[in-house]
């Protein structure tokens, strides 16, 4: 029964979770830069880590990043649950019948993270490339 046995599991583990974060929170400082500085902005400007897959796929190409592939994904999770109707293998772990549909998400999955850690750790002044162990260019302002 989900009532009362699994809310109450459910309500001690949400607690712990805000628990440790609070405590987290109390000894370990956020790693914030200075305020916001319209005149110097930092460079480069990157968006949150949840966008930057999306950013790192508009410094391709502005169409194909930030419209196309975009809007395709979407339209691909509209008309998805239409084209797919069999019910084999349905609600199990990589089930044997469902080979493509495994691969086809796993593709997006890893694509979406790639797209993310090269846009975080791999992206350097002006949107260049640089490696984490380089060291940045000079940048005269």
């Amino acid at each position: 029964l989900a009532w009362p046995h699994l809310m109450f599991r459910e309500l001690v583990v949400g607690l712990a979770t805000v628990a440790v974060v609070l405590i987290l929170a109390i000894f370990f400082d956020a790693p914030l830069e200075e305020p916001a500085n319209p005149v110097r902005p930092p460079n480069p400007a990157k968006a949150p880590w949840y966008f930057l897959g999306l950013q790192e796929l508009v410094s391709y190409s502005a169409f194909w990043g930030g419209v196309a592939i975009p809007t395709l994904l979407v339209v691909a999770l509209v008309v998805l649950p239409y084209l797919d109707r069999r019910p084999a293998g349905v609600g199990l772990w990589f089930a044997r019948e469902r080979r493509l549909a495994t691969a086809l998400f796993l593709l997006c999955v890893c694509g979406v993270i790639v797209f993310t850690v090269i846009g975080s750790l791999l992206r350097g002044p002006n949107w260049a490339w640089q490696w984490p162990w380089q060291a940045p260019p000079a940048v005269s302002h």
